[in-house]
């Protein structure tokens, strides 16, 4: 059974040499196995990009480390997450680590698989 939690259709800028952070307010009380993130990033050099998910007590994890160059389409699977209630805010930070190239996403959805 799939929970599609958040889904965000709306194209957002990336700051050049920058960063933000989405909010994904979670009000589904649960637990999941894994979290998969899809979305298309247009970026003339994703390998700047950081991409960081931080869950609601702070924990971060980079899901996308610098250097790595993936395509347009991307999808990234956070499992283990057996027994752990989800709810409340999840940010998803993207940080483009250099000056000179910008680029915006599209269609970021967030499917929370039980």
């Amino acid at each position: 059974m799939l929970d599609i939690i958040s889904e965000l259709n709306v194209p957002i800028g990336l700051d050049d040499d920058g960063g933000f952070g989405l909010v994904f307010a979670i009000t589904n009380a649960g637990t999941y196995s894994e979290l998969q993130i899809d979305m298309e990033m247009h970026h003339s050099r994703p390998e700047e990009m950081l991409l960081v998910l931080s869950d609601p007590t702070g924990n971060r994890q980079i899901i996308q480390p610098v250097g790595v160059n993936p395509s347009i389409y991307r999808s990234y699977i956070i499992p283990n997450f057996d027994g752990i209630d989800v709810t409340g805010d999840w940010v998803l930070e993207f940080h483009d680590t250099a000056p000179g190239n910008t680029g915006e996403v599209r269609n970021l959805k967030l499917t929370w698989v039980r």
